[in-house]
């Protein structure tokens, strides 16, 4: 579980031939695709990133995670639905998890806890002090 909370993720470029049901991916517009897009997307979107829901020869509908305009601002989208015609794709990047990333951040993770507890034992007298005789001095 803590492996999944910290899981680092990029994204690759997609050398299947078609982008499968499921995957997450980030779509790259062209510039007419971008503006036939905009009353859905917004104005000057270069890449949509989302969920593969379902495809066409034609298209594919995603469930929208966030877009990249082309200033390189970005907004993050709660999963709403839309469709990308095919010609307005340029190029389309698979979402991988990065297995070695994933594993250091997860390690230093738990060794930072490990240490935290160590920490905070030592800061609130987890020791004993030499003092415990089993008797209530005077």
């Amino acid at each position: 579980m803590l492996a999944a909370s910290n899981a680092c993720y990029s994204y690759v470029p997609n050398r299947q031939s078609a982008l499968a049901v499921g995957e997450e991916v980030r779509i790259h517009l062209t510039s007419v695709g971008s503006t036939a897009l905009q009353p859905v997307v917004g104005s000057d979107v270069a890449a949509i990133d989302g969920r593969v829901t379902a495809r066409t020869d034609t298209a594919y509908a995603l469930s929208v995670g966030g877009t990249t305009k082309r200033a390189g601002e970005t907004a993050v989208w709660t999963g709403e639905p839309i469709t990308i015609p095919t010609t307005a794709i340029a190029s389309a990047d698979r979402r991988v998890l990065n297995r070695r990333k994933t594993f250091l951040v997860s390690a230093l993770s738990v060794a930072g806890a490990a240490l935290a507890a160590v920490v905070i034992s030592a800061v609130s007298g987890g020791g004993s002090t030499g003092n415990d005789t089993g008797t209530t001095p005077p």
